[in-house]
């Protein structure tokens, strides 16, 4: 009935077995699954927060990360998530018939346009009449379908279909799934059972019950009819309620339940016939709630405080959880508790600033409608600071610089030594206005700021909060100032603190790449530039999407690619997002007209300018410094002085950048005839480089100015020698200095250099001996000087002879130097920061060591101490994968793991049950099968683990 369509509807009365029929489903199609269980009325938000919870608990990251930011398109980017996903996934939604017209409305957006390998099955009663898919796509069964036939009944009597027995069930029951469970379970017990002659659902069931309960004492049964009234049950909420003894008999009394997880669960059918029309004490819904919430079944607890109507201890339940529990519920959720709360959340103030904080970075207008609403009900306190300090972040973010001073000082005022957060938070939004001045004075009180928010955030014990604070002075202070090594570091401690695949850890990692860049490191910064990426691609973000090609963008665009700048910018304009038309991107369009200018792109750059200008947002300090480049290079040379002139002291000249401004100058003036001029502005530029610590920053980044700038550029010699020259192993082999390729030819002067990064310094004769060992003394001499020769002509001074010693000039920055100095580092941090910090390194690495090499037996060594590095680090990133729930990852490094090492049997069977736990278990028997394959050509067995691991896989 099933086959073929992509979306099931299950409508049926409660008890007919639509959550077993859909669980069913869910084993029978092998595909990762979320479960959906509605608790209470859910509209659009909130149904899509329900989604992300349920993924997060099948560890399906990907999808559980799709929503996050601004609630317009949160449908459209899961949908993109799940577009993206390797493999489908099937989603159960059950009491759909709690949804309102706005969750149900979502619910069919997400069935119209889902992926054709996914899949999704809606349980619910009374279900409205409508299409749930596109034409073809759905099969709906009903209560008619659901119910059991005589055949169906003597199953689960274990009789014969001709037995009266199963004519009488029919009768009582008229194939009522619930009822026909109890009815078995009655006579597995007894049987001699047959059933009452009763007519009606209700009085069934409580036939039924009687007895199958009969053993129950009054008190016993009582506490049974507390139990039916919460969602989930274990032992200690059964002791807790009726007492170990009542727990123990009701484990004796076989009363059907459904296990999930460390959960039980009373079917619905049977909780209503247990029911008595009472409510338990307060006392108790609320030790249950908080019992639910430390168990991390949050949501279950607040639907239970908002159904028995304690909106008081629903309130204190809010503001005793971290603010990242509420964020975990979903904001749509936490809105409609807000709401529901109402005038009762002014004894609990804490329950609204978490609210606030939650929201911080996902939903702008939200968070300021609970910001002035507490500041509205509370008069004084710290908990006002507290949300007049999340007013000045948002003045900040907003670009108003004078509020945002205004605010951040009156969180301050008065504040107590040990309001951490506070002081964090308003420090936060002062730096930003600092920095915002660009002034070196600026700048100093930006960093100052920064610095103490930094420290208090720590203290405070908010490390996402310290990592965002480190990530505002990184890129605000230090990139501004062209400390560049400086920032670099602040980046990759924010990101170790950020280990999860967050927003926060995406656009940190954009900065991190953007700066690498300006450092000369371009393959670590696009490795982590294309980390964020693929990571935004897979959750459908089109803000991470674009900030990530935006700094690619600038990575080809250095080195002067025009293909691969053309194409990193167009994958920006292919995923549009509401920042295009906000600020940031007005600065992406002008930057972008920036990178034309690199590439000597004219049409390239006037139709970028023309988008800038018919911006809604536009920037006239920005603008005016993309008129003063393009008039000093093919416009009005004395014009462009004038503009540059004109930004010294704003916004938006940047000390760290002025050696950049005096080349600009340099050119127009060399334009309009004024030669001393011109070098004298290149002096100046040169002497701010070497300032900067980077004095090949002009030939790497602007090389196009610098041809321009050839009649009056230094033809001092020490300047190219003093340039840094990356040389690539990893993935590949490469020689570059700035811009200019310098790679060695293939053969003896390649291989000359990979063994000096491979080896150190080595001797000269035993380089001799390595290159031509059938050569005598003299004759490998002068092989050798003639290969140095070589090489010097081809690369530059890489390499240097010291006596009767060879080794790499200091300048050759090498990748796998840097790439076991990174991971030596990240073994040596505690704790998650040590997760953080492999994902860091393990972005970076770009490839197996010098994979044209393979065969060479001086590279196996090394290689395979690389190779081990490497497993290490990923080793790392699954088990904190593993310890975060989030089993999409885990299995995803896990994949990277076995490709690197496919002889290690362990990591198939980790991967193995991961995917299991997700329901894919196709994907599961495939991994099973690679490692059967892999053992049965190595000759060995499979292990017990492996045979245990794959009976599960197959077990019908």
């Amino acid at each position: 009935m099933t086959r073929g369509r992509q979306i099931v509807v299950l409508d049926g009365p409660g008890g007919y077995g639509k959550t077993t029929f859909g669980e069913q489903l869910l084993t029978a199609a092998e595909l990762a699954a979320a479960r959906v269980r509605l608790a209470r009325a859910t509209d659009g938000p909130g149904l899509l927060d329900a989604i992300v919870r349920a993924c997060r608990r099948a560890g399906l990251s990907d999808l559980a990360s799709s929503t996050e930011g601004a609630p317009e398109g949160a449908v459209d980017r899961m949908l993109a998530a799940l577009s993206q996903r390797a493999d489908p996934v099937v989603l159960l939604v059950d009491e759909a018939q709690l949804l309102t017209a706005d969750g149900m409305e979502t619910l069919v957006d997400l069935a119209v346009d889902l992926p054709n390998r996914c899949r999704l099955i809606i349980a619910g009663r009374r279900l409205p009449n409508r299409t749930y898919g596109r034409p073809g796509s759905t099969v709906v069964i009903d209560a008619a379908a659901l119910r059991f036939d005589a055949s169906d009944v003597a199953l689960l009597l274990g009789i014969d279909v001709g037995d009266p027995l199963v004519v009488d069930v029919m009768r009582v029951t008229d194939g009522w799934p619930a009822a026909v469970g109890l009815a078995a379970a009655n006579r597995e017990s007894d049987p001699s059972w047959s059933p009452a002659l009763a007519s009606g659902e209700r009085k069934i069931v409580e036939s039924l019950l009687d007895q199958l309960l009969a053993a129950l004492t009054p008190s016993q049964r009582d506490a049974l009819a507390d139990l039916a009234r919460f969602p989930l049950i274990d032992n200690d909420i059964v002791e807790h309620i009726g007492g170990h003894e009542t727990a123990t008999t009701l484990l004796e009394i076989g009363l059907p339940m459904q296990q999930v997880g460390r959960w039980s669960i009373i079917p619905d059918a049977l909780r209503e016939a247990l029911r008595l029309d009472r409510t338990p004490q307060p006392s108790l819904t609320r030790w249950i709630a908080f019992r639910y919430a430390d168990a991390g079944e949050l949501a279950v607890a607040t639907s239970v405080l908002a159904s028995e109507g304690q909106l008081d201890t629903l309130a204190e339940l809010l503001a005793s959880r971290h603010w990242s529990d509420l964020e975990a519920l979903g904001l749509g959720t936490v809105r409609v508790l807000i709401e529901m709360i109402g005038d009762q959340i002014t004894g609990h103030p804490q329950a609204l600033l978490n609210a606030v904080w939650a929201a911080d970075r996902r939903d702008h207008v939200l968070k300021m409608q609970w910001v002035n609403q507490g500041l509205t009900m509370m008069e004084v306190g710290p908990h006002r600071r507290a949300l007049i300090a999340e007013s000045a972040i948002e003045a900040a973010r907003a670009g108003d610089w004078e509020a945002t001073q205004v605010l951040a000082a009156q969180a301050v005022d008065g504040a107590l030594a040990d309001e951490r957060i506070v002081r964090g938070r308003a420090g936060i939004a002062s730096g930003m206005a600092h920095a915002f001045r660009s002034t070196p004075t600026a700048l100093h009180s930006a960093q100052v700021a920064l610095d103490e928010a930094t420290a208090n955030l720590r203290l405070a014990g908010e490390p996402r909060w310290e990592a965002y604070a480190l990530e505002r002075s990184a890129y605000l202070v230090e990139f501004k100032r062209g400390a560049y090594a400086r920032s670099a570091e602040q980046l990759e401690a924010a990101i170790t603190m950020n280990r999860t695949e967050s927003r926060d850890r995406l656009t940190t990692l954009t900065s991190y790449a953007e700066t690498l860049a300006w450092l000369g490191r371009t393959e670590e910064a696009r490795a982590a530039a294309t980390e964020a990426l693929t990571i935004g691609r897979r959750w459908g973000d089109p803000l991470a999407i674009g900030f990530a090609a935006w700094t690619l963008a600038w990575l080809a665009a250095f080195q002067e690619d025009a293909a691969a700048t053309h194409a990193s910018l167009k994958i920006v304009d292919d995923n549009p997002g509401p920042w295009l038309n906000q600020f940031a991107g007005h600065e992406f369009l002008v930057d972008a007209a920036l990178m034309m200018t690199l590439i000597d792109d004219s049409d390239g750059q006037r139709r970028y300018r023309d988008r800038a200008i018919a911006h809604d947002s536009p920037n006239d300090e920005l603008l005016n410094y993309l008129d003063a480049r393009l008039a000093a290079i093919e416009g009005d040379a004395e014009r462009a002085v004038v503009l540059l002139d004109a930004l010294e002291g704003t916004a938006y000249a940047d000390p760290g950048l002025g050696w950049q401004r005096a080349l600009v100058k340099a050119v127009a003036e060399l334009r309009s005839g004024h030669d001393d001029r011109a070098r004298r502005y290149v002096d100046e530029a040169l002497h701010a480089t070497e300032q900067l610590g980077l004095p090949d920053l002009p030939e790497r980044t602007e090389g196009r100015l610098v041809r321009m700038l050839a009649p009056v550029w230094p033809r001092d010699s020490d300047r190219a020698a003093t340039s840094s020259t990356q040389l690539v192993m990893l993935g590949g082999f490469g020689l570059r200095r700035g811009a200019e390729d310098c790679t060695p030819s293939s053969g003896n002067a390649a291989t000359l250099v990979k063994l000096l990064a491979l080896r150190g310094q080595m001797a000269v004769e035993q380089m001799i001996d390595l290159m031509w060992p059938e050569a005598d003394a003299a004759t490998g001499r002068s092989r050798l000087r003639n290969l140095l020769n070589r090489v010097r002509t081809q690369s530059g001074d890489v390499v240097e002879r010291d006596g009767e010693s060879l080794l790499l000039h200091p300048d050759v920055v090498v990748d796998i130097h840097d790439f076991e100095k990174a991971a030596a580092d990240a073994f040596q941090m505690d704790g998650p920061r040590r997760a953080g910090a492999a994902r860091l390194v393990l972005a970076a690495h770009s490839g197996e060591l010098l994979p044209a090499d393979a065969y060479e037996d001086w590279a196996a060594g090394p290689r395979e101490r690389l190779k081990r590095r490497f497993l290490s680090l990923v080793d790392i990133v699954i088990d904190d994968s593993f310890d975060k729930g989030d089993l999409d990852d885990a299995v995803r490094w896990l994949d990277v793991a076995i490709a690197a090492e496919p002889l290690e049997e362990a990591r198939y069977i980790r991967a193995c049950e991961a995917l299991l736990v997700q329901g894919r278990r196709a994907t599961a028997r495939s991994v099973g099968e690679r490692a059967r394959s892999m053992l049965h050509d190595l000759g060995l067995p499979p292990s017990p683990q492996l045979r245990t691991v794959m009976r599960s896989i197959d077990a019908d």
